[in-house]
Formats: structure tokens, sequence, C-alpha cells
């Protein structure tokens, strides 16, 4: 990596999960239904560089840790529709324990400060290379990355929800949130607990 990453002391870093939030958000696409909020609790990983400009970045979580957690829905409701998420027809966790990101390349993104990075998703076990564009910031001893990526279900081979006839339905179409912080020393608790 060249000119925009210079900043970025070179080193390994670990993701510390008890200051770092990855999300997912889901939206309606028919007239009943809601939009979801979906929170991923337990995840890993690190990015390492031996020079400050070439980077690789690896991040793993358990794809049963994630939780609906709608506001405005019954807590019976969130657990159905979380039993639903996570079930056969949908990412089939018991199946497919672990969602992963590998990158590929990381270079200056479009503006100061912004990283793109090339990486292979695995998600419902398809692997597939996606597009990131990354805000990136170093604080002492911690990385501070943060981004927003859109992705389709179909993509992964996952069909989105249609009932009643259609009334209720999502889309194909759902965003990642991402929040995290990046720690040159271990994290003191493997498989921490995201906040």
């Amino acid at each position: 990596m060249a000119a925009g990453a210079s900043a970025q002391s070179p080193g390994l870093y670990y993701i510390e999960p008890g200051k770092s939030r990855i999300e997912v958000h889901v939206y309606r696409a028919g007239f009943l239904g809601d939009n979801h909020w979906v929170v991923l609790k337990r995840f890993s990983g690190s990015a390492e560089s031996p020079d400050g400009k070439s980077w690789k970045v690896h991040v793993v979580a358990e794809a049963g840790s994630l939780r609906v957690m709608d506001p405005g829905s019954s807590a019976g409701t969130r657990a159905e529709i979380q039993r639903t998420m996570l079930g056969p027809k949908q990412l089939d966790v018991t199946r497919f324990l672990r969602i992963t990101l590998d990158s590929q390349s990381l270079k200056p993104g479009p503006s100061p400060g912004t990283w793109r990075m090339i990486a292979t998703l695995t998600l419902h076990g398809v692997s597939r290379q996606e597009d990131y564009l990354i805000s990136w910031q170093q604080k002492g001893k911690e990385l501070d990355a943060r981004g927003q990526k859109e992705l389709r279900l179909t993509d992964f081979q996952i069909k989105p929800i249609r009932l009643a006839f259609g009334a209720i339905r999502v889309k194909n179409e759902f965003d990642v949130n991402f929040d995290v912080t990046l720690e040159r020393e271990p994290p003191s608790t493997v498989g921490h607990a995201a906040r």
C-alpha cells in the first residue's frame, strides 16, 4: 500500500471485540413486516503489516451469534425472527458455523484516511470477492476501521423470505455496518463477546 496507508504503524493488530461492533440491517420489501437490526456478538481477527504499507486482514465470526435486536418488537417476536434467520432455510448455522473475511489487497481510497479493500467473504458456505471502502485511523497503539457494505442474499445462495403471498418479504439487498477497534496486544479473553 502506498501513500494513503503510510500513517499506519507496522505490526500485528488484533480486533478488540469489547470495543467493536458489527451490525446487519435487513429491509422489508412487502406491505407487512419490519426492517430488522441484527448484531454479530462473537468475532475475532487481526490486521498485520510488516512495513506499514502492505496489509493482510483476517476476520472470523460465529454465525450462530447473530442476534435480532429490533427495538419495536416483543421478545417473542425477536426470538421467532432469530430462529428463522439462523435456521435451515436461511443461514443454516448448524451446517455453516463460521463467517470469514480474508483480504487480497488494500490500496489507498478516494479520499485521505480511506482504504479500498478487496477481500473474500465466506457466508452460508459461499465465498465471494467483494470491494470494501474503509475509513481507517491510528490512535496511539490502536487502529479504528469503519465502513458500510451493501450485499445481496442471493449472491450467497440465501433466498429472501417471502410469506403470506408476498405481503411479508425482505429485500435481496442488506447492509453490513462495522466499527472495529484493533490493538497491538491480543485480546485478554479468546472469543470475547462484542459490545
